[in-house]
């Protein structure tokens, strides 16, 4: 996914914009909460599957894959969601996958 590469690229340097631009966000903030997107690292399965629940047609439509990133990056946020696992061991599993989608 696009979204994944771009911020993977910021995190290799610190200068790149692209994803902050990507999502929409002002670069000067998305500096400031940068690791509430930690995630991104490892939620490809993730995102393609909960963006499925927000338009079954058009999955690649920018305004999906952003919301799609805010409702994982909020649900992660809201439940401390960290706290007790990795970040990759979230991304990866199945129980994450039903707590996102429920909470939809």
């Amino acid at each position: 996914m696009e979204y994944i590469h771009k911020y993977r690229k910021f995190r290799r340097n610190n200068k790149n914009k692209d994803f902050a631009d990507s999502m929409r966000i002002d670069f000067k903030n998305f500096k400031k909460c940068k690791d509430e997107y930690l995630f991104m690292n490892t939620a490809d399965i993730l995102l393609l599957n909960i963006s499925k629940f927000f338009d079954n047609k058009k999955s690649d439509d920018i305004d999906c894959v952003i919301k799609t990133i805010n409702t994982i990056k909020d649900f992660c946020l809201k439940n401390n969601s960290f706290d007790n696992q990795s970040v990759s061991s979230f991304t990866k599993s199945h129980a994450s996958f039903q707590a996102i989608r429920d909470s939809i």
